[in-house]
């Protein structure tokens, strides 16, 4: 499902785009290719409150709970300067509280927890369309072809991409802060929104489910890097990102290299309860255009069903937009 092994998938970041397809695309590592992409932290993204600037009180210190470590580090000269009399108190207060906020997590899950935020903070930096086809092939062996359109839409804190493949229609939307919304127009002419574990459906009756087109996983609140290590000729880094309410035949677990430099995924594998592989994503094959190397084609495998697809890209046909 998303074992993705290119250039940073689905994002174009703030320099550049990194893959042709808007969601997929953007997390993709470009395979064999030096990354050009640089990532920040951002610590103004967690402001001290009111109440922090003007005073120290533990009700206050506690909003510092769901930040970072790097993010109470930074805040703790501002303590100092603000209120020197209660430094010491302050620091206290907010290592305590701090403590208490991360709920007993691992080092490990901190450090995954930390890798998908800069993940899901990544975004397009401009409207575009990718024109593409689903070569599906199903368990008789038998292939069939179902062109798709991709539109990425990028607004003020959200971003949305609408997949258009036959007479099916999806609408994903990214919202800073917010879980993932999915607004799904079925062949049968019916509109559905979804949400969790209802999006582990298929899409245009391929391999790839409503929940891979959204990276729905890397909103799940379980997250751990395992290890890390070369795969696919990248230095990953290993994320297990865990389902909190998995269904019988849905994820329960994924498992996904993600290159270090990039934020890339190399490429996926997917589990359901009973610890048994459902899916294995890749991106397969990089055309160069305009003196960059894009995806030209990922590939989803369904292990259970022994049926894959082939996502294929026409990299002549992107148009960006206004």
């Amino acid at each position: 499902m998303y074992g993705m092994n290119a250039r940073p998938h689905l994002y174009p970041f703030p320099q550049e785009r990194n893959s042709p397809w808007h969601v997929f695309c953007l997390f993709v590592h470009r395979s064999g290719q030096p990354s050009r992409l640089s990532f920040k932290k951002r610590w103004n993204r967690f402001p001290l409150s009111p109440g922090e600037r003007a005073g120290v009180r533990a009700s206050d210190i506690t909003n510092l709970s769901n930040t970072w470590a790097g993010a109470f580090i930074t805040a703790i000269p501002r303590f100092f300067s603000k209120t020197p009399t209660l430094s010491l108190l302050a620091l206290f207060l907010a290592l305590a509280a701090s403590a208490q906020g991360s709920n007993g997590l691992s080092s490990a899950e901190l450090q995954g927890r930390e890798l998908v935020q800069k993940i899901l903070s990544q975004r397009p930096a401009e409207n575009f369309t990718n024109q593409g086809v689903l070569k599906i092939r199903n368990a008789k062996r038998e292939n069939s072809s179902v062109p798709l359109v991709c539109e990425t839409t990028v607004g003020d804190g959200t971003w949305s991409a609408l997949y258009r493949a036959g007479m099916e229609e999806l609408k994903v939307t990214h919202t800073d802060g917010r879980a993932n919304q999915y607004v799904w127009h079925a062949d049968n002419g019916k509109i559905m929104t979804l949400t969790g574990n209802q999006t582990m459906q298929s899409f245009a009756d391929s391999d790839f489910w409503i929940a891979d087109l959204g990276l729905e996983f890397f909103q799940w609140p379980g997250q751990k890097v395992l290890r890390k290590e070369v795969h696919r000729s990248c230095g990953c880094t290993v994320l297990e990102s865990t389902n909190p309410n998995p269904t019988t035949n849905g994820y329960a677990r994924v498992e996904t290299w993600i290159d270090s430099d990039s934020l890339g995924i190399v490429e996926a594998n997917a589990y359901d309860a009973s610890g048994q592989q459902i899916k294995n994503f890749y991106p397969k094959d990089f055309k160069k255009v305009n003196g960059q190397y894009q995806v030209e084609s990922m590939v989803m495998i369904n292990e259970k069903t022994d049926t894959r697809t082939r996502l294929v890209f026409d990299l002549s046909k992107e148009t960006k937009e206004p």
